[in-house]
């Protein structure tokens, strides 16, 4: 085995922080690394790969869960990791707390989905891209609810018979990424309802070597992906213009009416 960067990433999730690791420092966007020929690619398994979250209260509550890895894939030259990204799911969320019972745990999942935090309907994927690497902490930028900005972590993985293992535990302060629900630095006297900005992020990723053209392939469905979203967006934004002119040309043609029946144009 050899030790390699890991891609670790996030999706800034749910409540608030434990004390087990520091926050990391959160700074502008910078662009992201990319593959050359020469590197080896690995494709994230999903079924194996995890991100597990911790959220508290300064009274000592707190909350913790999983989410789904939806994709990714990593690059490496020379044992390091030069270049990748990974998708989080935040539509399969799950709350893991001991003892807690079906109804309220419906109630705090779908409380994390509304407005109040993530938006999951409107966002319903965080995401993380590699900007840069060392020996011992990954640079990358880090997307909830469209906003984008880098953080530096630590990490620790290995490779063994063609399968990347890598493991980070981390924090962030969600209010960063405009997740403010009853935080102390935006509300006052919230009393027991005060939830802590920090998020504590255990990551595991497994990720399976893959061959050249498999990436090429991979890379082309992505980008299919891509431009059948930006599709849906542009036809989207067209029809809510249609509306609004249609809308704003029958309302100046009612008051038009109007003032003609009240002789307004005598």
């Amino acid at each position: 085995m050899k030790k390699v960067l890991l891609l670790t990433g996030i999706a800034a999730l749910f409540m608030a922080c434990g004390s087990g690791a520091s926050t990391a420092d959160a700074g502008d966007a910078k662009e992201a690394a990319t593959a050359t020929e020469s590197n080896t690619e690995y494709a994230v398994n999903q079924t194996e790969s995890m991100l597990s979250w911790k959220g508290t209260k300064p009274s000592g509550d707190s909350h913790s869960g999983t989410v789904a890895i939806k994709e990714g894939k990593l690059a490496m030259a020379d044992g390091a990791l030069t270049a990748g990204n990974f998708v989080i799911d935040l539509t399969k969320m799950n709350v893991t707390d001991e003892g807690i019972d079906e109804e309220t745990k419906a109630k705090l999942l779908g409380h994390l989905t509304t407005g109040d935090f993530f938006e999951v309907e409107k966002y319903p994927t965080a995401s993380f891209e590699i900007i840069s690497a060392n020996a011992d902490s990954l640079t990358g930028n880090l997307t909830i609810k469209e906003v984008t900005k880098s953080i530096t972590v630590p990490y620790f993985a290995q490779t063994d018979a063609g399968k990347l293992t890598a493991t980070a535990s981390f924090a962030i302060d969600r209010t960063l990424w405009g997740v403010t629900y009853n935080s102390g630095n935006f509300f006052k006297n919230l009393g027991d309802y005060l939830i802590n900005d920090a998020i504590q992020f255990d990551v595991k990723l497994v990720a399976e070597e893959i061959s050249a053209e498999e990436s090429r392939r991979l890379d082309e469905e992505k980008s299919k992906n891509l431009e059948q979203i930006n599709k849906f967006v542009g036809m989207t934004y067209d029809l809510d213009y249609y509306h609004r002119i249609k809308f704003e040309s029958e309302s100046r043609y009612r008051i038009y009416q109007k003032q003609l029946t009240c002789g307004g144009y005598g």
